[in-house]
């Protein structure tokens, strides 16, 4: 945000024109590598979903998903029915507010499992329940996605709508499909554990990252998010036991720290700060994050009580929830690029992701410090550990 228009661009409009040139053609490597940043960040992400708890608590996970996505969409077709039309820029009043419905209604996997990891809690059962909750919800908006962008660019049918679900349908089978193919595989190719390390990290990382990249080609193809098959790949590659998932750890500080961040930066090249000045602009941006922030405490409040659970879960699910991230971000990005959001307004919603992404971490640990440990945290936490500690 320093080096676009907000800042650098009101003191050196040159020296920020450089940095982020209009034309389209000249940001394509930037651009490039952030998006290939990202595509790995959900592959990772996607290889920390826990099936097992998916299948142990689900009809707890199915009340609280419900209610952390059905409770944002409402509050997200609220405000863009009634936003002003300055910020609409002039695009389809109902697109308009569907995109933000979705906007508000996911959660970023990447920030939530980057801080649970830093927060030491990966193997809380609570935290388990948050990444669960995170992927159902967000398979689903990338579902609401696909048939808001539909609307946006032509008009929707009842043939685009089945057309759309069977496709999602169609990659939640092959991720179910890939999976069994890796178990069966790797069990009819057990190596010594001496080989095993012989033939080093590089093998299964170019596959790793083959695969992730082949999936978010094909789901492109198909006309859907990129990263619902990048995330898909990751559910596949989970599969692999851990010594062999062991050699994609050299890839987490490369992507958390390097490529992922890129993606951000772009983002942020892209936000005109300077749009808040206007008391209009300002008081939208306050009333998408409180609505934002609201609606996702609101719905976890609502689906962890209706489940017999503690209120201190509910606030650790609300804040790990509550994180937006990249996967705002993207979404953000896709109204842009269809004319939906304009430049104030993908500016109020980016700085939404960065707010809520922001806010996670303290309040997590301060709720989690209140929920009493599950006996299988401390199994969670044992399997977590390398051989020999």
């Amino acid at each position: 945000m320093l080096l676009g228009p907000s800042v650098l661009g009101q003191i050196a409009p040159g020296l920020s024109s450089w940095l982020l040139p209009e034309q389209v053609s000249e940001r394509l490597g930037l651009d490039a590598v952030g998006t290939f940043g990202v595509l790995l960040l959900m592959g990772l992400s996607g290889m920390q979903v826990d099936l097992n708890l998916l299948k142990s608590n689900r009809l707890a996970i199915t009340k609280i998903s419900a209610a952390c996505l059905l409770v944002p969409v409402v509050f997200g077709l609220g405000i863009g029915l009634l936003m002003p039309s300055v910020l609409t820029g002039g695009s389809n009043r109902l697109v308009f507010a569907l995109f933000l419905a979705v906007a508000l209604s996911v959660s970023a996997i990447a920030v939530i499992v980057k801080t649970l990891s830093d927060l030491g809690l990966m193997h809380r059962d609570i935290a388990q329940l948050i990444l669960a909750t995170a992927v159902i919800d967000n398979v689903i908006a990338w579902v609401l996605l696909s048939v808001v962008c539909a609307m946006a660019i032509a008009h929707l049918s009842v043939g685009t709508v089945l057309l759309t679900v069977f496709l999602i349908i169609s990659v939640v089978a092959a991720t179910i499909i890939g999976r069994k193919i890796v178990e069966v595989f790797v069990n009819s190719r057990q190596q010594p554990a001496a080989a095993e390390h012989s033939a080093g990290p590089r093998p299964i990382l170019a596959y790793a990252v083959g695969l992730v990249m082949l999936a978010a080609a094909a789901t492109h193809a198909l006309k859907l998010e990129p990263v619902l098959g990048a995330f898909a790949a990751g559910i596949v590659l989970a599969a692999l036991p851990p010594d062999r998932r062991s050699g994609l750890d050299s890839l987490h500080p490369v992507v958390n720290n390097v490529l992922a961040p890129l993606y951000f930066a772009t983002a942020g090249l892209q936000a005109d700060l300077t749009g808040l000045a206007d008391r209009t602009t300002l008081a939208a941006a306050l009333v998408v994050l409180a609505a934002a922030v609201a609606s996702k405490f609101l719905g976890a409040y609502i689906g962890t009580k209706s489940s017999g659970r503690s209120s201190a879960e509910a606030v650790a699910l609300g804040a790990g929830l509550n994180a937006r991230g990249v996967i705002q971000i993207i979404i953000a990005d896709t109204a842009y690029d269809l004319g939906i959001f304009n430049d104030s307004f993908y500016t109020i919603v980016l700085l939404t992701a960065i707010a809520t992404s922001v806010m996670a971490a303290p309040i997590l640990r301060f709720a989690t410090a209140r929920i009493a440990a599950d006996p299988d945290d401390e199994i969670r936490r044992q399997d977590a550990l390398p051989e020999g500690h």
